[in-house]
Parts: C-alpha cells; structure tokens; sequence
C-alpha cells in the first residue's frame, strides 16, 4: 500500500504572550512575538503543508476507489464460487441417489441370480436321474414313449430358458457393476472439484478481507489527515488574524516609547549617578548565559519607578527573578523590573512615569541588592542603556 503522510506539522505559538528573561510567557500582548516575514514563513509553510495533506487525501481515495473496485470483483468471484460449489453438491447429490439404486438393484439381481442358479442346478439333477433310469421307468410305468420323449424335449427347452435368463441377469449385474464404478468415478471427480472450488472460495475470502482491510484503513487515515487538515486551516487563519493585527498595530502605533529613545526615565533616582553592577550582554557569573537586561544598584528598600507611562501588565512572582513587574509602554515595548522586595501596582493598573510601581530587593546571593531592568520590543531584548536618560552618569561596578 502506498504510504501516507506522516510527517510533524508544525505548531504555531500562541501569540497573547511574551517570553521573559525565564523563558516564561505572559499573556500580556496581543502581537507575536516574531516579526512580520517569520508570520508570512509561517503561512507559506502552512499553505504547502495543506497542499500535501490535499494531495494525500486525493491518493487516498484512488487508492480506496481502486481497493473497492477489487472487492466488488472479489465478492463477484465468490458468488460465482458459491453458485459453483452449489452446483457441484446437487450433482453429487444426485450421484449418491444413483449408486443407491445400482446398490439395491445389483442387490435383486444377485438375489434373482442365486434363485435362478437353483432352479437350474435342480432341473440338471432331476433331468440326469431322469436320464439313468429313463428306459426301465418306461418299461414298468407302461407310459407312451413319445410322451415321454416330448416330456423331456421340454425340459430341455425349458433349462436352455433358465440358462439364457442367468446369462442375462449375470450380463446385467455385469452392466450395474460397470455403471456403478462410472459413478463411483464421477462421485470422486465431483468431490475433487468440490475441494478445489471450497479453496478458491477460500482464498477469495480471505483476499476480501484484507481489501476490506485495507479500505477500512484508508478510511481511518483519511479521517487523521482531515484531522489534520483542520488544524492546518485554523493555524492559517490564526497567522492571517496576526499579521493583519500586526498590520494594524503598526498602523495606529503611538510611537510614544520609540520617540523617547535616550531620555526615558531610569527606574533608581539617585543624586551620585547610576552604579551599574551588569551590562546588556555581559557574561553572568552564575552560568554561561548573557544578561538581557542591566542590574543597577541599588540599597534594599529603594523605589523602583516606571521608566515610562504604561499599563501594569504582570505584578508576581517569577522564578530566578523574585518578584516582577512587567508595564506595556505600547508599539509592542515592554519594560521589566526583577528582584523586588515589595509590588505596589496591580495588573491592568496605568502608571505615569516616574511613579514608584515597587521597592528595591535582594533575590540572590551571587548579585548586590537592585532593580533587575529589561526592554523589549516583541520579546526581543534591547540594551536599556540606550532607551534611558543618557545624560545620567553611570558607573560600572568591576565584578
């Protein structure tokens, strides 16, 4: 049979959320987290998909049509074989009545040839007596001898009668004989035809049921590939919705975030400057992965404030990162603050910037106490340093 397909297909991501530093999504944003031609990848890659899972279904069904078409010929060939096999069992049917009769007629015919052999072996004993004793008989019974003579001529005319009638009985059973070992014969090739016609009913039916098999698994792996089909159609139609909304999006983006590019605020307000313990793309202490974001400096129980307005998209805690606030600064920007002691906004809550959205905290032993600092623009981390108030002067700890 000709192999389906079996291949993975690919599974599109849900795009209400946002990878952070931990590799968790948040359902904060109604944008994926890919840009523009990694969606139009993804529906090309979906449209050839469906275009192979269309081209099985119509191999599937010539398969099936041609595997229906053997069996309505194979259920033909065995009706044909059953009319057959029905046939044969009259004839010999027919037969076994036949021998049934040669049986008991050869049986009548023995029996009427013993009877007969009788009779004539009693009529040769009685006429050679009569023979022996013929002339002193005569002499004392005084009968006529031509009586006599003519007695005995019909005797003798009567034993030839008795003898040609055994010759004909024994000539029949000779015939019923014959007759019976035709039938005998007849019987034997009928039985041998029989058996031949039981197996090829035989094999037809079990060749019928592997194509009723095989139809029934073609059925069965046309139903998965529609399955298959199916979410196909729906991933298609939930990458077009993305991108027309990324269409949109970047339609009525506000630009607000993009336009303050290097004077954003920085979340630690301190008159000595900013001390910086990391920078976007160093080496972490702890492992072998970058920062993706920067960690500032800060004494436990500082505020932590918005760098810019936004919508409070996440206030909790998130593992390897303490307590995190997450804000939505629109066009797809978000903004990040880990390793706080204490969370003073709430989710859907809007901040102006400047406002203090938390307090300073310490979630590890390897790093000072800070606020932990990240922007994104669709998940993709950006080195803040860029984004905030360059005229701030900022002071690289050497660690």
């Amino acid at each position: 049979m000709r192999p389906l397909l079996h291949k993975r297909l690919p599974v599109l991501a849900s795009t209400a959320a946002v990878v952070l530093g931990s590799q968790i999504l948040l359902s904060s944003v109604a944008i994926s987290s890919e840009d523009e031609s990694s969606y139009k990848q993804k529906l090309q890659d979906n449209q050839a998909a469906i275009a192979a899972i269309e081209q099985a279904v119509v191999n599937n069904r010539k398969d099936r049509e041609r595997l229906q078409e053997s069996l309505l010929s194979l259920q033909a060939d065995k009706s044909n074989r059953d009319e057959r096999i029905h046939e044969l069992a009259q004839q010999t049917s027919a037969y076994e009545a036949k021998l049934a009769r040669f049986e008991a007629r050869s049986k009548r015919l023995q029996s009427t040839l013993l009877e007969d052999k009788a009779v004539v072996s009693s009529m040769l004993r009685a006429r050679q007596r009569e023979q022996q004793y013929a002339g002193i008989k005569l002499l004392l019974s005084g009968r006529d001898p031509l009586r006599t003579a003519r007695h005995s001529i019909y005797l003798s005319y009567l034993q030839e009668a008795r003898t040609n009638h055994i010759t004909s009985v024994v000539q029949r059973i000779d015939a019923a004989s014959s007759a019976h070992q035709e039938a005998l014969k007849s019987r034997n090739w009928l039985e041998y035809l029989s058996d031949k016609a039981l197996q090829q009913r035989q094999s037809i039916q079990q060749q019928a049921s592997r194509t009723s098999a095989s139809v029934t698994d073609l059925q069965r792996d046309e139903l998965e590939i529609n399955s298959r089909k199916e979410n196909l159609l729906a991933q298609r139609r939930e990458v077009e919705a993305l991108l027309k909304e990324l269409q949109e999006t970047r339609k009525r983006g506000s630009g607000y975030f993009e336009d303050g590019k290097g004077t954003h605020q920085w979340p630690i307000q301190s008159a000595d400057g900013i001390q910086l313990f990391a920078r976007f793309g160093g080496a972490r202490a702890e492992g072998k992965l970058n920062w993706k974001g920067i960690l500032i400096e800060s004494p436990i129980g500082s505020d932590v404030h918005a760098i810019a307005d936004g919508e409070v998209v996440y206030a909790d805690n998130l593992a390897a990162m303490g307590l995190v606030v997450v804000l939505q600064h629109g066009d797809s920007y978000l903004s990040l603050y880990g390793g706080n002691a204490r969370i003073d906004v709430d989710p859907g809550q809007w901040v102006e910037t400047g406002s203090t959205i938390a307090t300073v905290g310490k979630n590890t032993s390897h790093n000072p106490a800070g606020t932990y600092l990240e922007i994104r623009k669709n998940a993709v981390p950006l080195d803040p340093e860029k984004w905030l108030d360059a005229k701030k002067r900022v002071q690289v700890a050497k660690n």
